[in-house]
């Protein structure tokens, strides 16, 4: 429904909705569908958690629309920080507008959001408030080493770290964080469908019979809900029903050469420990206590590094703590320790060195196994240059 009143309109604001502000590109005698909107503050706020900013940082933001969230950045970086690229040369012209009007002068361009802003980069965050098909390899390369970005990828929030240049190459990795509904990027946008021929009859026969379908797995997803987005109506016309395609491979980026960051099986890093601090001074401090939580973290670091590895850190420290009793349970479990740090040294892309048959026997020379498991773990983390505990890494196999 149109908004009549200034009330109207500072409702609409204010409410954690999205909001559309174009229709059909600003053309006239359009359709009535939707082709820009201010996002979600919502959603906003979970891209802006993701991004996880830090003073100094400079961010690129790709698709400025309204300028609401480049003036967010600009408040908490300052101006010289924030850049943003808009396609559309109305919306461009509008932002600069209403930004300068609140105060903020962020860098803004208008261009195709799909090549980023080359001649600014690199940039410690990349930030889309559009939806991508796939993240386009001149973002990535245009990210710092270490730098984050993130985007939706069709219906999901996808959050990627950016990792250091090999030989000229450069990728990401990272994971998604849940549903985020944007509209698609311009250039990864589907063509628009030829006509339908309706005058034309065509007999087809189906294969399957229809009555085989009505299962319960079939109407299953027919009881899943239908978010409506209520857009804005402006020049008095009314809103249409918006098609949900799949979107195509959008045009070459600015090489002339289309490529595409890989998604890499990924990994978190786990805890880079002294070695000594480990096999002698803190469970001498916490009277062996501490070597039950080291021997917990440990396992649940293999779990979390390469997902393939199945283990059950809490019953991997009751063999080692309760099994005693039965003498064979801690020997097992240590075995299983080096092996399963065997496998990530190999999923990281090393040759193997830890072997769980040495670990094995350093349980009985002053318990240097924790001392020896420790050594391996902490040649992994080396290899990923000691990244903080936690941050997702690329795996090599």
């Amino acid at each position: 429904m149109p908004l009549t009143t200034g009330a109207d309109r500072l409702a609409l604001i204010h409410s954690d909705e999205p909001v559309v502000i174009q229709l059909d590109h600003d053309e006239p005698d359009g359709p009535g569908i939707a082709t820009s909107s201010n996002s979600q503050p919502s959603m906003v706020a979970r891209m802006l958690r993701l991004l996880s900013v830090e003073d100094g940082h400079r961010v690129l933001e790709i698709g400025t629309a309204s300028g609401y969230v480049a003036a967010l950045l600009s408040r908490r970086l300052g101006d010289s920080a924030v850049y943003s690229v808009e396609v559309d040369p109305g919306l461009a012209h509008h932002a600069v507008a209403v930004l300068r009007a609140a105060g903020y002068r962020p860098n803004l361009a208008c261009g195709d959001g799909e090549r980023g802003w080359p001649d600014q980069a690199p940039f410690d965050r990349i930030v889309a408030t559009c939806a991508l098909r796939e993240v386009p390899h001149a973002l990535v390369r245009q990210l710092t080493p270490g730098g984050a970005l993130v985007a939706p990828i069709g219906p999901r929030l996808l959050e990627r770290r950016a990792g250091a240049a090999h030989g000229g190459r450069c990728a990401a990795s990272g994971r998604f964080h849940g549903g985020a509904s944007y509209m698609p990027m311009r250039s990864h946008r589907p063509p628009c469908a030829a006509p339908v021929d309706d005058t034309t009859a065509r007999p087809v026969e189906a294969a399957v019979d229809p009555r085989a379908m009505l299962s319960l797995g079939f109407a299953l997803p027919a009881g899943r809900p239908v978010v409506s987005l209520g857009p804005v109506v402006r020049n008095g016309r009314p809103p249409r029903a918006l098609p949900v395609r799949r979107a195509p491979r959008g045009p070459p980026c600015c090489t002339g050469r289309r490529t595409t960051a890989e998604v890499p099986m990924t990994g978190r890093v786990g805890k880079t420990r002294n070695i000594f601090l480990v096999w002698l001074i803190w469970p001498l401090i916490t009277l062996g206590i501490y070597h039950l939580v080291w021997y917990y973290k440990v396992n649940r670091e293999a779990r979390d590094f390469d997902e393939r590895i199945d283990v059950r850190p809490g019953m991997a420290v009751v063999a080692i703590a309760l099994g005693w009793i039965l003498i064979v349970p801690p020997f097992i479990s240590v075995y299983n320790t080096g092996d399963r740090i065997a496998r990530m040294q190999r999923a990281a892309g090393m040759t193997p060195t830890c072997n769980p048959w040495i670990g094995l026997i350093l349980v009985f020379v002053f318990s240097l196994h924790t001392l020896y498991y420790q050594q391996e773990l902490n040649r992994i983390w080396a290899l990923h240059g000691n990244r903080p505990e936690g941050e997702h890494v690329s795996l090599a196999v």
